[in-house]
């Protein structure tokens, strides 16, 4: 669905307190079918993303020690190895 056409709210973030909550929670949403498992890697936040039911996305999100932020072109994947 394109950006911006579900209404005031399209996109949601999640925060989580640290990496092992980010690789239960991403092990949980490859289980339920809602995600890939790709974590992205932007240096100060790694994130997984999901699709609701309804087909809003979302990002699961842990923010790290790191003060950089990559830009788009220079994020890091990490596909789901099962």
């Amino acid at each position: 669905m394109q950006m911006g056409k579900r209404g005031h709210i399209d996109h949601l973030a999640l925060k989580v307190d640290d990496e092992e909550r980010l690789q239960e929670v991403r092990r949980r949403l490859v289980k339920a079918g809602a995600s890939d498992g790709t974590i992205t890697d932007f240096g100060a936040i790694r994130l997984v993303s999901f699709k609701d039911p309804d087909g809003m996305e979302g990002e699961v999100a842990r923010w790290t020690n790191s003060k950089r932020v990559l830009g788009f072109h220079e994020r890091k994947q990490e596909t789901w190895q099962d």
